[in-house]
């Protein structure tokens, strides 16, 4: 991945995965920022949707670190809320969950993109360009090659 220029996405589903992080850091496979993917309440993952999990989750990380947290299912939306307060950056979409709220199914993704938008704002933060996305992940030498699919 390194090799072409791949920014790696970290996910981390649980306390103990924290060393896989660290070794892959210590061996040179990733470089900063690192970018981590914080996904409670998965299924036997062992991460709880919880406040406390959170912050331990976030304590584990490297200081080079960037993240953004996900929750599976109806505690997604509060995640969300203490992630963009603690510093962390959105991840939504119905890979997640389905809903918008209890018994709201959401249209599409597009939704979940605009109600994110909004509880930045509310939460005092801003979201990024595009520019200033590549700017944080350190990754302006991308080049894409369209591939035409059958």
């Amino acid at each position: 991945m390194k090799e072409h220029n791949i920014k790696s996405e970290l996910e981390v589903f649980n306390l103990s995965a924290w060393w896989i992080v660290d070794s892959m850091i210590a061996q040179g496979l990733v470089d900063p920022p690192y970018w981590c993917q914080i996904v409670f309440n998965q299924w036997g993952s062992g991460n709880t949707s919880t406040p406390l999990q959170f912050l331990a989750m976030v304590g584990g990380m490297s200081e080079e670190s960037m993240f953004s947290s996900t929750s599976i299912g109806s505690t997604m939306n509060s995640l969300l809320a203490i992630g963009i307060i603690h510093g962390g950056h959105a991840r939504v979409g119905s890979e997640d969950n389905v809903y918008m709220s209890r018994s709201v199914k959401a249209k599409s993704n597009a939704q979940y993109c605009g109600w994110a938008v909004r509880l930045i704002h509310e939460l005092g933060r801003e979201v990024a360009t595009p520019a200033q996305a590549r700017e944080m992940f350190n990754i302006f030498n991308i080049s894409v090659t369209p591939r035409l699919y059958p």
